[in-house]
């Protein structure tokens, strides 16, 4: 299997979410295949040289613009778990007539 196809989809899987057993076998890839390949182009690093690449050209080029950038960490753990903060006090009770 070349490469190509196999990196077209995984591209597809993340550009239209679909789950690993609904890959189209349109694509010329095998679920297993992709996923094998996946596995071993991760644990070479390939996504980060891609990464640093794209990134060096885009520099090159003059379209790397950081001002643009935005980093979500919404999803990431905090190590320390940050400061403590005061417990919210109870919001006193008022009786209204109905």
């Amino acid at each position: 299997m070349d490469n190509l196809t196999v990196f077209t989809c995984i591209v597809f899987m993340l550009k239209t979410g679909i789950g690993w057993r609904d890959l189209p076998t349109e694509l010329g890839a095998s679920e297993k295949t992709v996923r094998r390949r996946l596995k071993v182009w991760s644990e070479q690093e390939l996504w980060s040289k891609i990464f640093h690449r794209l990134l060096t050209k885009l520099r090159k080029v003059g379209r790397l613009d950081l001002a643009e950038v935005l980093i979500d960490g919404g999803l990431l753990k905090a190590p320390c778990g940050g400061e403590k903060s005061a417990p919210t006090p109870p919001i006193a009770v008022v009786a209204a007539a109905n």
